[in-house]
């Protein structure tokens, strides 16, 4: 979105770390840093936080915005708290599954700030509708992640190949996956594993107790996903539970046949189970393993899948997430400042 905005207004962008980008950022876009290092222990790591909530207020009354978009439940409590008494319209965007069990702390400090936002962005209706359960919030609405097609379906040159992107981390279940994989009766199908993550030693065990080792490949993390996307014949996704399930809408924009946990929450709000794709219950892998046997035997509905998925795109166009997301921030900040 700051690639987008950039274009017609000017961006700053404020991260609480001092680190590298793993996105590429438009020239324009101003990227300002509080400069703190992560991980830190405690009581560094408090002293931070109190040093920094006075930091970014100097930042941002500096700047003098017309408004102030935050991400994720502990950087939006953040920057309500840095904020509080300025004038400065801060809207709120969550990111997280609402059933994510989150420290005691923050969930204070979530539901006692979030009615001082001017407003709050939900990327599903579960989301909105736990968090309006919880918090007196003036004004929400629900917009999508903005999502770009890795390739064109059209680009697509399918393999008997089951793609797997994301993290390698216990909410992501890859567990799941490859259990379900081993399960497949559908011969000559590869697992390919694009991500990296402090389970990576757990896993490769796992595949090397289940006799999979030469039919599992762990890619790591790539920056140039196509031609895994490319060759990809089904694309599946084991998530116990998301926000918005980014690499889930990247597979189905792109054309990719996808099976997946109808986890909470996002899944449910992109496949329409046995239209343009297969949901099967969360953390039911044996399903999982059904539901890939049906995509990798019978072509003619993978392609069916396919072709229905990556319509997904004009509705979660970047352009058009962006406008929305604009034209919410403006209407709520205006509103804050009457």
């Amino acid at each position: 979105m700051a690639n987008q905005w950039c274009q017609s207004h000017q961006v700053k962008l404020i991260t609480y770390f001092n680190e590298a980008h793993f996105y590429t950022l438009d020239p324009r876009v101003e990227v300002l840093s509080l400069g703190y290092v992560p991980n830190r222990r405690q009581p560094g790591r408090t002293v931070d936080v109190a040093l920094a909530l006075a930091a970014f207020r100097r930042k941002v009354l500096k700047i003098r915005p017309r408004f102030v978009l935050s991400f994720m439940n502990k950087y939006n409590a953040f920057a309500l708290a840095s904020l509080w008494g300025s004038g400065t319209p801060v809207i709120v965007s969550e990111r997280d599954s609402p059933t994510e069990v989150l420290p005691r702390l923050r969930v204070l400090a979530r539901d006692s700030l979030y009615p001082g936002a001017a407003g709050a962005i939900f990327q599903t209706a579960a989301a909105q509708a736990f968090h309006l359960g919880r918090s007196r919030i003036a004004r929400s609405t629900i917009i999508p992640n903005p999502i770009t097609r890795i390739i064109e379906p059209s680009e697509r040159t399918p393999e008997k190949i089951v793609l797997s992107v994301g993290r390698l981390v216990g909410k992501k279940a890859v567990d799941h996956l490859i259990r379900a994989f081993g399960a497949m009766q559908t011969p000559g199908w590869r697992l390919m594993i694009c991500g990296d993550g402090p389970m990576r030693a757990t896993l490769d065990a796992q595949v090397s107790s289940l006799g999979l080792s030469s039919r599992v490949d762990f890619i790591g993390a790539v920056s140039d996903l196509r031609p895994f996307y490319k060759r990809a014949g089904m694309f599946a996704f084991s998530s116990l539970y998301e926000g918005f399930p980014n690499a889930l809408a990247e597979a189905m924009v792109s054309g990719l046949p996808c099976v997946s946990y109808d986890c909470p929450t996002g899944p449910s709000e992109l496949i329409q189970d046995r239209v343009n794709g297969r949901l099967v219950p969360v953390g039911d892998w044996i399903s999982l393993a059904a539901a890939m046997d049906e995509v990798a035997a019978e072509q003619v509905t993978a392609d069916r899948y396919g072709e229905a998925s990556a319509t997904l795109a004009r509705a979660l166009d970047p352009q058009t997430i962006a406008d929305r997301f604009l034209e919410f921030c403006d209407q709520s900040a205006q509103k804050a400042r009457q």
